[in-house]
């Protein structure tokens, strides 16, 4: 069955957040004294849902949620990361002929304001963020039974959705919700650890995923 729908990550899959989201969370972890002292020891968090990972690293949930707040706080303000080149092509092809939302851990205000700078917010049908659904797989499985849209709105079968991220936790939960991910190699992590979480394919380049989506 064709790829009806794409749900795109945001951070390091649509922007380059590598640069732009450590210095942020470098403030987070002094405040909390977290102890995550390099960009490496940042982007593992990632592996898993970020949320999670904060928390077993804090072993607080109190103290993981309020860190958590801080740097939330700190991207709504300060965040302004470029677009990946290219990238703004490939959204214009697919948001012709299939549905796209955004699945993020970040706050949905935050990705709305970058969407509508980067001139793409219309492409998109749905914002998930992390103040709204902290877990991609569950925001999936509400995509999938379209409570994204209100009463009456199109359900999805699962092989017609896929994942479209830059890190290996986004992997397995979309792996979890019963969709295939699609890795892409110019976020947090590289094509070895996406693909060992189960990406169905992983992308090189922005236009690369016109064409597996094509395929698929």
């Amino acid at each position: 069955m064709p790829i009806a729908a794409v749900l795109f990550d945001f951070d390091g899959t649509l922007v380059d957040t590598r640069t732009a989201s450590w210095p942020l969370f470098a403030e987070t972890s002094r405040a909390f004294d977290l102890g995550i002292e390099t960009r490496e020891q940042f982007f593992a968090l990632f592996e898993h849902n970020i949320y999670e990972s904060l928390a077993r690293h804090c072993g607080d949930a109190g103290r993981a949620q309020a860190a958590a707040q801080h740097f939330l706080d700190l991207v709504r303000d300060h965040y302004a990361p470029p677009f990946i080149d290219g990238i703004d092509a490939v959204l214009d092809t697919l948001a012709r002929e299939r549905t796209l939302a955004i699945l993020s851990s970040n706050h949905s205000g935050t990705v709305r304001r970058l969407l509508e700078g980067g001139g793409v917010a219309a492409h998109f049908t749905h914002v998930y963020g992390g103040d709204m659904q902290p877990s991609k797989a569950a925001a999936i499985a509400d995509f999938l039974a379209g409570g994204w849209d209100g009463a009456g709105a199109r359900r999805y079968d699962t092989d017609e959705v896929v994942l479209v991220s830059d890190t290996s936790g986004d992997v397995a939960e979309a792996r979890a919700a019963g969709i295939r991910a699609l890795g892409v190699a110019w976020g947090m992590h590289d094509a070895a650890r996406l693909e060992a979480a189960g990406a169905a394919h992983v992308a090189r380049e922005p236009s690369e995923i016109l064409r597996w989506i094509a395929a698929a």
